[in-house]
């Protein structure tokens, strides 16, 4: 199976990358920026920027057999003056439907990863559940929960098996 993964070159995804490799799979890792320090052999690395759709189209036209895309890749506010609306929206949301506008008709399946901020900020000691009603409490947590609903919609529309992991 080929495994496109998103955020390949960040701390889940450079561990997500060896499982991968360790079970056979080939593997295509996008990163924005400079190249990861720590390269995996056997990948193939590609620069390019979920919010840049001409370079998804180059990244598909290079590895039109992609069976996976795991969408790790997020812009994540470290300081609080970084939630910004629009810095979330366009990273978050449009580049989770970039890559499905792009790779998404020739994909088996996708798993995004979203966060429990969707949940917002405990108000009891009761466990978080699958009942939980989401809350974000930040453009951040908007943005993942708003690209949740867009993978869905995706899938079923495409009747394609999307997975959907709240760290």
């Amino acid at each position: 199976m080929k495994v496109l993964v998103t955020g390949g070159s960040g701390f889940l995804g450079q561990r997500l990358v060896q499982e991968l490799l360790q079970a056979e799979h080939v593997v295509v890792v996008l990163h924005r920026g400079r190249r990861p320090n720590m390269m995996a052999r056997g990948v193939a690395y590609m620069r390019a920027d979920v919010t840049d759709v001409a370079s998804l189209r180059i990244l598909q036209q290079q590895h039109s057999d992609i069976d996976v895309l795991v969408h790790l890749a997020a812009l994540v506010p470290r300081l609080k003056e970084e939630d910004t609306a629009l810095g979330m929206a366009e990273t978050n949301l449009m580049g989770t439907v970039n890559l499905m506008e792009v790779l998404g008709a020739r994909l088996d399946r996708i798993v995004y990863a979203s966060t429990a901020e969707v949940y917002g900020l405990p108000t009891s000691a009761k466990l978080i559940d699958e009942m939980t009603l989401p809350a974000p409490p930040s453009n951040y947590g908007a943005s993942k929960l708003a690209g949740e609903l867009f993978c869905r919609v995706y899938g079923e529309k495409a009747n394609l098996p999307v997975a959907i992991l709240r760290f």
